[in-house]
C-alpha cells in the first residue's frame, strides 16, 4: 500500500474552503500584529481583483 492510499479523498470544495479559512486566519494575525491595517488589506484586495479582471478580459 502506498502513502497515497492512506490519504482521505478531499473534494475541491473542501480544499477551497480550507484555503479560505487559512487565508482569513493569516490576514487576521497580520492585522492584529500591526503589519498592515484593514484598510490597507482591503485596498490591496481591490487592486488585485482589478488586475485579475484585466488579465481575464472582464
Amino acid at each position: 500500500m502506498s502513502k497515497d492510499d492512506d490519504r482521505e479523498a478531499i473534494s475541491l470544495e473542501e480544499l477551497a474552503y480550507a484555503g479560505l479559512v487559512q487565508s482569513e486566519a493569516i490576514t487576521r494575525l497580520l492585522i492584529e500584529k500591526g503589519i498592515f491595517t484593514k484598510e490597507q488589506f482591503y485596498d490591496e484586495v481591490r487592486a488585485v481583483k482589478e488586475e485579475m479582471q484585466q488579465v481575464s478580459g472582464q
